[in-house]
């Protein structure tokens, strides 16, 4: 069906009038019988052209609500069913608009398969369906020069082309607007009255289906949101009586919470850190050629860690022991013929050749790398390095001395201020999950630390009573006794403590 042929009850009595009246002048010279035969096939033409009507409309709502019921989303179900009106109501362009709250989305344009949110087009559709939700009716922005002039969005929609007819009606469900459908045409002649029925009539029977499709939707904390409007709203009336009770009860046990105190405790990650670490660096250039123990390892003083490699060391050994053994055959053939300066040259150079020996010397017994106090390896896994060069103080291994471990706690800058020297607290260690070990809090340093995104403050401790089975790295949850408070407050306080401080921030 087409706007611009659509007839309407008018036009459809005109269209079949001159036809029953051509056949049946022949008989005008009858008796009254003539006449009366002529009125009666009027009237049954009229009633077909009806019937007919009818039966297109009928096929166009079925056709849209089979398009509609098809798709499983909302989005596309609209984009179905305005490309079926556009084509069989002959339009240029047929949108959808879905009302959330104040707010005008458009949601489906026929031929377009994506919506460009920000472009002017789409800003002055969206004004146009805005604009027909308020005035709840249908609002028709003709052709003709009586068309209405107050309606200020569908006049910019149409603005630039002389012929554009605009028609635009809202969707409601139970008092209220779901959605908007607008119709858009390039035509001279106005609309029929029967195609803006039949509009009228696809939005009726399209606001409940789309409102049942946005119920189901919706997003979880809107349904959470309206689930608990239904709730309270039944709450309250005067035949609920188990939700009152229970709202008393839930009052009830608020009051008891704000009222009894509990201990108030500070979480904070913690890690066992050895009191002193021995560094253990490389004693020369050279290449490791063994290693002997890695982290984790306990070892003893004097235990060899690891060996350097000593075959260039002991080339040059055996080379400056040979110019030291030539020297002193030079030097006593020397001596043997009385030359004492050549005597005095060969002196200097056994004594230069003698010193590079107790170099090279001392260099060959510092290449294997020895425990210097009996402790844990806490750092420095040099398995993978064998062959490797290092460089002379490069950092090899760090041995932790079994003399005892501090606690390193790091807590969160907004709970900081709670805590003090001397407060008391227990560490459950991750390799220890059921011993509780005793800690007192010994130096808190002022300067913060970022981690994973927050900013932190190390806290050091002491153990009470160190256990032997401790080991350097261990990590855990410390909780540290800093007074106490109410029940209600230790649940609240840090959204109280956020609620705070953005007011704040955004109040000043």
């Amino acid at each position: 069906m087409s706007l611009s042929p659509q007839p309407d009850l008018a036009s459809a009595r005109r269209s079949s009038a001159p036809g029953v009246d051509a056949r049946l002048k022949p008989a005008a010279n009858d008796a009254g019988g003539g006449q009366v035969s002529s009125a009666s096939r009027h009237r049954r033409l009229i009633v077909e052209s009806k019937t007919a009507l009818f039966a297109r409309r009928q096929a166009i709502v079925l056709q849209l609500l089979a398009d509609f019921s098809s798709e499983a989303r909302l989005d596309r179900a609209l984009m179905a069913t305005a490309n079926t009106i556009k084509n069989q109501l002959q339009c240029t362009r047929v949108s959808f608009g879905l009302r959330r709250g104040r707010v005008m989305e458009v949601a489906a344009i026929s031929q377009q398969a994506t919506i460009e949110e920000r472009t002017s087009e789409t800003e002055l559709l969206r004004a146009a369906l805005l604009e027909s939700s308020k005035r709840d009716e249908l609002l028709n922005l003709s052709a003709s020069p009586s068309a209405d002039t107050g309606l200020q969005a569908h006049r910019l929609l149409a603005a630039g082309r002389q012929e554009r007819q605009v028609v635009t009606v809202p969707l409601c469900h139970e008092r209220r607007c779901v959605a908007v459908l607008c119709l858009e045409r390039d035509s001279a002649i106005d609309i029929a009255p029967l195609t803006l029925q039949l509009i009228s009539h696809i939005a009726s029977v399209l606001a409940p289906l789309i409102a049942v499709r946005l119920a189901a939707e919706r997003s979880l904390v809107r349904h959470a949101r309206e689930s608990m409007m239904r709730v309270f709203g039944a709450g309250v009336a005067p035949r609920y009586m188990k939700l009152k009770l229970i709202a008393l009860l839930t009052i009830a046990m608020l009051l008891t919470a704000a009222v009894v105190e509990v201990p108030f405790r500070v979480k904070a990650s913690a890690e066992l850190v050895p009191l002193e670490r021995r560094v253990i660096s490389a004693p020369r250039d050279g290449y490791i050629q063994s290693v002997d123990s890695g982290a984790g390892d306990l070892v003893r003083i004097g235990d060899a860690l690891m060996q350097l490699d000593t075959d260039e060391l002991l080339v040059e050994q055996s080379r400056w022991q040979s110019e030291l053994a030539s020297t002193a055959t030079e030097l006593r053939s020397a001596m043997a013929a009385g030359d004492r300066r050549k005597m005095a040259m060969l002196k200097a150079d056994a004594d230069k050749h003698r010193a590079q020996l107790a170099l090279l010397e001392s260099e060959l017994s510092r290449s294997a790398v020895r425990a210097p106090v009996s402790g844990v390896i806490v750092s420095g896994d040099l398995s993978q390095m064998v062959g490797a060069p290092v460089k002379r103080g490069e950092t090899l291994m760090e041995l932790a001395p079994p003399d005892g471990y501090a606690v390193h706690l790091m807590v969160d800058e907004k709970d900081i201020s709670n805590v003090s020297m001397g407060d008391q607290g227990r560490l459950s260690l991750k390799a220890l999950p059921g011993d509780a070990i005793d800690f007192t809090i010994t130096a808190i340093h002022p300067v913060g630390l970022p981690e994973n995104g927050m900013n932190r403050f190390r806290v050091e401790a002491a153990l009470v009573q160190p256990e032997a089975v401790l080991l350097p790295g261990q990590t855990g949850i410390g909780k540290i006794d800093v007074g106490s408070a109410s029940l209600l407050w230790t649940w609240t306080h840090e959204f109280g403590d956020w609620f705070r401080h953005k007011r704040w921030e955004w109040f000043g």
